[in-house]
């Protein structure tokens, strides 16, 4: 995150939470192999195809996941819209909660000002 001090004990134990006991290290072990370069790469080409409006926001300082992922993604899709949130993270609903809203609000308000 790039907002530290919005970091409490509250919300790192919501994310840990998940996988405590057994049954969590078993959801850490699915969720970590999700996120395999290879896993996403085997479904690249579907999710190039979803012609549906899709918003992909992200991070401009996201340490995971370099812009030029998402940027190429948009680009991509025949329906896909990119936006930036300066100054924030990977973790966008907790760095940047009020951008991160206006752009899916304002998204969504266009995307069903289209469809009428």
């Amino acid at each position: 995150m790039v907002h530290a001090d919005r970091i409490t004990p509250e919300m790192i134990d919501a994310y840990e939470r998940p996988f405590h006991g057994v049954e969590g290290r078993l959801a850490y072990l699915r969720a970590a192999r999700a996120l395999r370069t290879e896993e996403l790469s085997s479904r690249t080409d579907a999710v190039e195809k979803i012609e549906l409006p899709t918003l992909i926001i992200w991070g401009a300082e996201d340490a995971f996941q370099p812009l030029k992922f998402g940027e190429h993604l948009a680009q991509t899709m025949p329906n896909g819209r990119f936006e930036v949130i300066e100054q924030a993270g990977h973790f966008l609903p907790e760095d940047a909660p009020e951008a991160l809203a206006r752009l899916i609000a304002a998204f969504a308000t266009s995307v069903s000002e289209h469809s009428r």
